[in-house]
């Protein structure tokens, strides 16, 4: 009777532990900022050119709608970051932005993105916009996607 009560308790456990394997969740963003009201693009993807010397020792990389969602998330987490200290003020929802995509010698993917808040036409859909000054009317960082990080998060300076 003893073995019998054991031999229930082993399969009660086994039951639930194939029923109880964990699940990953995978959250949305908490929001994203876009300002699409007016139905024009928020933002653009750029192949890395080894010639923008934005990163050493990379590959091209492409971008999938979840990594695109996560860039979105952690580029909101860093604005608010940025906004909290109270130099200055950026309202993501006016900036356009460019993501170049590329995989680190790790074969981690990082993003280099670029946003702005004023456009020369549709120009900035192919071509990396490069001003200097601006304020923060122009800032960029890079992301790493495999580490939810970001770093190098620069605001051009006021002319």
């Amino acid at each position: 009777m003893k073995h019998i009560v054991i031999a229930i308790i082993f399969s009660s456990l086994s039951f639930y532990n194939c029923k109880s394997k964990k699940t990953v969740l995978i959250l949305p963003p908490k929001s994203i900022s876009v300002n699409n009201l007016d139905g024009s693009a928020v933002y653009t993807i750029i192949k890395f050119d080894e010639s923008d010397r934005i990163f050493k020792d990379v590959v091209p990389a492409n971008l999938n709608q979840k990594e695109i969602n996560d860039i979105e998330r952690i580029l909101e987490n860093s604005i608010e970051y940025y906004n909290s200290f109270k130099n200055g003020y950026i309202d993501l929802n006016l900036y356009k932005r460019q993501y170049v995509a590329v995989k680190n010698k790790e074969g981690e993917t990082e993003v280099w993105v670029n946003c702005f808040c004023q456009t020369a036409g549709e120009k900035w859909k192919t071509e990396i916009i490069d001003i200097d000054d601006g304020g923060n009317c122009y800032f960029n960082l890079k992301i790493n996607l495999t580490k939810s990080s970001y770093y190098d998060f620069i605001v051009n300076g006021e002319a």
